[in-house]
């Protein structure tokens, strides 16, 4: 089976942490796609300490699903993603036209 090409991971703020779901943990963050749910199910999150609200995190492997986007992949945003997302908003600006 061939692999397919994977999204880059987009930033997210956390809004909303649900300890109690009737699937189990989970938390809702906002990013530029809208409202990403993300399970704390050990799969998908992948930190030993869940988020608050206002944390930033990272968000992969994101679906389309019947009530909104899913994420299966999570982690916290750390500092060394800054360099990463600076690096790349400034490719995407000189490829646009900016300075």
């Amino acid at each position: 089976m061939a692999k397919t090409r994977e999204d880059p991971p987009i930033v997210a703020v956390v809004t909303m942490p649900h300890r109690e779901g009737h699937k189990g943990p989970f938390f809702e963050a906002k990013c530029d796609i809208g409202t990403v749910t993300v399970s704390l199910n050990r799969d998908v999150w992948g930190e030993d300490v869940w988020p608050e609200g206002g944390i930033k995190v990272l968000l992969w492997d994101i679906r389309s699903k019947r009530k909104g986007w899913r994420a299966y992949r999570a982690r916290f945003y750390r500092p060394s993603d800054e360099k990463l997302f600076n690096k790349k908003s400034r490719e995407n600006s000189k490829r646009n036209g900016g300075t």
